[in-house]
């Protein structure tokens, strides 16, 4: 079940991991080396916890007595009429976000559909050497797949396209063999470990929390550690004057990318080889030319507490749910709000005038008034 509190609560939790994880990926690089898989790892369920942010029956309730109950119910509370209706907070919140997500979808679902419409009228691109190259990448791989080759003039860099049908796209430049085989190796590695349908995920996850800013900041790190990992399938087997190539092989992309027009492609299902954003060039060589400078002792212990203190953050929404205390709440919303009735309740009556209500026999709340007079009523 999908509750109010349970998707707050995992929201703000998961808001706190991603800049706790933004913190760690940006001021402490140690945590990349050695331990990009569990990074990546962690931030799949992070995603998935999103996606799915269903009330479990491992959790259990924290009642908060102080602020938040106001809160609560000043969501609740009728505060303008609209529409010839009465309108309060948490329903224009929710007008609000379905909205948003159906601009956002409807968005989406164009620019993919107008950049699969170019991809497919683009040529197929039947270059011996490439298809040697991709020939001898694909064999490292258990389950090889058939990749379409394609040509671009508009293209301003590399990438894949495509979940079912993956499809490289290349643009139109004179590179070395090693060169090719550099990006081949790269882009391949973006297709083999999911990172298309990550991406696809991270969309639809837009889509729904397009009002929240750490969205945003964990998109952009699921793309950097997806590139770092793609950097690392390239340059596992190189030496460290290949590994300088290759640094060499980015930087020159990304120089002709900088002096091309920007094509529009949509950002769902595509992995470009390049950006325009130096800072993203600069961080991935530095990652590659300082990844020695550690030992993998020294990594997997700050990596794994790092990653092991985020991952427990990332569980408490699974055990542990913030709520309003009951009694707390007036009883028009308790009315409004939650299912009670004469078959699950009763009231007890007590000398003060005010009633306890009892939900499937334990305490639920106390009011002064009966709100279903077909509720048995007891007396002490």
């Amino acid at each position: 079940m999908i509750t109010f509190m349970t998707v707050l609560n995992i929201t703000l939790l998961s808001g706190m991991i991603i800049a706790l994880l933004h913190c760690f990926l940006h001021k402490t690089r140690i945590i990349l080396f050695n331990n990009l898989n569990l990074v990546a790892a962690l931030m799949v369920v992070i995603l998935l916890r999103l996606l799915l942010p269903f009330e479990l029956p491992t959790q259990r309730n924290i009642y908060i007595t102080h602020i938040f109950p106001k809160f609560y119910v000043a969501l609740y509370k009728t505060r303008f009429t609209f529409i010839g209706r009465e309108w309060d907070i948490m329903s224009l919140l929710i007008a609000l976000t379905i909205a948003g997500s159906i601009y956002f979808f409807i968005k989406l679902i164009s620019a993919y559909f107008d950049t699969q419409k170019k991809v497919k009228k683009l040529k197929a691109y039947d270059n011996p050497v490439i298809n040697e190259v991709v020939a001898s990448i694909n064999k490292t791989y258990r389950k090889p797949v058939q990749f379409q080759i394609k040509i671009s003039t508009q293209a301003d860099t590399p990438f894949i396209f495509g979940l079912f049908k993956p499809c490289i796209v290349l643009p139109e430049l004179d590179l070395s063999p090693k060169y090719w085989e550099y990006i081949l190796t790269h882009e391949i590695s973006h297709y083999y470990h999911k990172d298309l349908w990550i991406r696809f995920l991270c969309e639809l996850l837009h889509i729904i929390y397009w009002w929240n800013p750490f969205i945003i900041i964990l998109r952009k790190q699921i793309i950097e550690i997806q590139e770092f990992r793609s950097d690392a399938s390239v340059i596992k087997q190189l030496g460290c004057l290949e590994q300088l190539d290759y640094t060499e092989c980015l930087i020159h992309i990304a120089k002709i990318q900088n002096i091309k027009p920007k094509e529009n492609l949509a950002n769902i299902c595509i992995t470009p080889f390049s950006s325009r954003s130096d800072t993203d060039i600069s961080r991935r060589i530095n990652w590659i030319t300082d990844k020695d400078k550690f030992t993998k002792k020294h990594c997997a212990k700050t990596g794994i507490l790092a990653v092991a203190l985020i991952f427990l953050l990332s569980l408490l929404p699974d055990f542990f749910i913030l709520e309003s205390k009951p009694q707390n709440i007036p009883s028009t919303i308790l009315e409004q709000y939650t299912i009670i009735n004469s078959e699950n309740a009763y009231y007890i009556y007590n000398d003060k005038g005010t009633y306890d209500i009892y939900v499937n026999g334990k305490y639920f709340s106390t009011v002064t008034k009966i709100f279903d007079n077909t509720i048995t009523i007891y007396y002490k």
